[in-house]
């Protein structure tokens, strides 16, 4: 299986004329769905509410609005972001099958069955870099994966992931043991407290990670895998 994207809208990378049309065309038609999805779409300007997810401190989220304001502004449209409730991936991703949703658009990693109940803006906004994977460890097992060459020598250590992330089925898919959680944050805690060996993680998440959920040096990035 491919790694999973981050999907929602376009950025700013370079893109060729017939790119830049479909981008374009397919930011505005998502714009249009929400505004007609929206309770107030009466308004002049674009009201867009997002999950507002629990880990407030990742830096994801200043990214992905970033973007969202990007897009709102390619497709000429004048856009309000409103925080929705706080909530996890998902509720966020059943939310948004409610005909009174809370929330009009989500950043996600994408799977088919969430391609199956959400409409998708099939541009991966990290560029494919989330599905890269390095490893967090808990200290005392820097060493863990020294020996890990194969799939196979990883059949006896367990993996922490979120409960409903696409990664826990790629996983599992694999034949590796998964332990889970509802909570995100809840995760790092796991890992430093020995609920599972290895917590995968996105190269362009786990530096703000460690930094946020470290615990004073008490998770480590393997250096082997």
């Amino acid at each position: 299986m491919t790694p999973p994207e981050h999907l929602l809208a376009t950025n700013e990378m370079p893109l060729s004329k017939g790119r830049r049309r479909m981008a374009a065309t397919m930011v505005r038609t998502a714009l249009l769905a929400i505004a007609m999805l929206s309770s107030s779409h009466a308004s002049a300007d674009i009201p867009i509410r997002y999950p507002n997810l629990p880990a407030q401190q990742d830096t994801k989220q200043a990214y992905m609005l970033t973007l969202l304001r990007l897009a709102c502004d390619k497709a000429g449209e004048t856009c309000q972001l409103r925080p929705g409730p706080a909530m996890e991936q998902g509720r966020a991703i059943q939310d948004l099958q409610r005909q009174r949703h809370r929330v009009d658009v989500m950043w996600t990693m994408t799977d088919r069955e969430r391609e199956k109940k959400l409409l998708p803006i099939r541009i991966p906004l990290f560029k494919g870099l989330i599905g890269w994977r390095l490893v967090l460890l808990p200290a005392g097992k820097a060493d863990l994966l020294k020996s890990v060459y194969t799939v196979r020598d990883l059949h006896d250590k367990v993996a922490g992931q979120g409960h409903d992330w696409p990664d826990t089925y790629i996983l599992r898919a694999a034949g590796l043991p998964v332990e889970t959680s509802i909570g995100y944050e809840a995760l790092f805690g796991m890992l430093r407290h020995g609920r599972f060996d290895y917590f995968p993680r996105g190269v362009l998440e786990v530096e703000d990670e460690i930094r946020l959920y470290g615990g004073n040096d008490q998770l480590y990035l393997d250096p082997y895998l």
